[in-house]
């Protein structure tokens, strides 16, 4: 029988290995009042007739605005089985008629599902009900994930709609399912809200651009020919890139002062504004100012080449120094067993000699 505290080692490491395998385990698609299902995979035959979906405004706000705030709608859709739908008219669409992106237009969907989604003054998200105009769907702010999160007051509404303009990626955070479910979606590891962007933004930008693709390559300089053609052209996740986002933030006053097209005599002032701006030969304006992001684009993209290369070649030195020392130890276990055979050698003959 094995000793007392060989069993006592085996049982630890079955534990041990039960644990891994339990933690390990998919999650259960539902939850009590939360799911776990990525909104950009869609649903299973089983979850068509139960569809749930959250509509996004981006409209009132810069576009930076409703890309810092997506992420935290979309685990928001995550945990609570919910499509995301892009509304019409908005900063968003506009941007996803430029490039493809992973999630529909409302519209789009409505006319595939009637009788959940309702007709719509894209503007608004409003119904009329006789002469009083009424929100169509009930519009959740952001403390609204958070206590639907906490069971403190759910969200049961087949469809409801999410706007925001603040980053609050991990709003999730200290709730054992969420964090593991979002661990389960992306990856990540947990509390490492970059790489939770990161991967929502992925599913909502998807690439390539839209558009004619013979006039976008003479447009794209510093690559060559087969990689400016991936780029436009594949799907982001297949092309070969550097992910670098620029803030760039030009207020003028038209946005301040909430003018619009609509106002025939101010809104040609702002728009001359926007122009000469554009127009200026000021360093911080105009084409200098985007020579100047291109410049520090192509140092920091250099600097990053020169520590690959620099990194690289410290591990090819590590690998010779290692490859070294192993034919050093090699050679001297060599010599050693060759002695010791030499040894052995001359034993076996001495004690052939005594028996002489």
């Amino acid at each position: 029988m094995a000793p007392l505290h060989v069993l006592r080692a085996a049982l630890f490491v079955a534990t041990l290995l039960f644990l891994q395998q339990l933690h390990a385990k998919q999650l259960p698609y539902e939850y009590g009042h939360l799911a776990c299902r990525d909104p950009a995979t869609g649903y299973g035959s089983d979850q068509i007739e139960d569809r749930k979906f959250v509509v996004l405004s981006s409209k009132g706000n810069g576009i930076g605005n409703y890309l810092v705030f997506f992420p935290s709608v979309y685990y928001f859709a995550a945990l609570t089985g919910r499509d995301i739908l892009l509304l019409e008219g908005t900063l968003l669409a506009e941007m996803c008629s430029l490039l493809h992106c992973g999630f529909p237009l409302y519209s789009d969907v409505q006319a595939s599902f009637p009788g959940v989604l309702g007709n719509i003054t894209h503007a608004l998200l409003t119904q009329r009900k006789g002469n009083t105009t009424l929100p169509l769907y009930r519009r959740l702010r952001p403390h609204d994930f958070t206590r639907h999160l906490r069971n403190e007051s759910l969200v049961l509404d087949r469809v409801v709609y999410a706007e925001g303009y603040s980053w609050l990626t991990g709003w999730q955070r200290k709730h054992k399912y969420a964090e593991r479910c979002v661990q389960q979606l992306t990856g990540c590891i947990a509390g490492d809200v970059s790489c939770e962007d990161r991967h929502a933004l992925q599913q909502l930008v998807r690439g390539p651009f839209r558009g004619d693709l013979g006039g976008l390559l003479p447009a794209f300089h510093g690559a060559p020919d087969n990689l400016k053609r991936a780029i436009l052209s594949l799907p982001h996740a297949m092309a070969p890139r550097l992910d670098v986002a620029v803030h760039l933030r030009c207020q003028f006053r038209h946005f301040e002062y909430l003018v619009g097209p609509q106002d025939a005599q101010r809104w040609p002032l702002y728009q001359k504004e926007i122009q000469d701006f554009l127009q200026s030969d000021d360093f911080n304006a105009g084409e200098q100012l985007f020579k100047e992001i291109a410049r520090r684009l192509t140092e920091e993209v250099q600097a990053i080449v020169a520590r690959r290369r620099a990194h690289r070649q410290q591990q090819q030195q590590q690998r010779r120094q290692r490859r070294l020392r192993l034919d050093i130890a090699a050679e001297n276990a060599t010599a050693a067993a060759t002695e010791a055979q030499s040894e052995l050698d001359r034993f076996a003959g001495d004690a052939q000699s005594d028996r002489v």
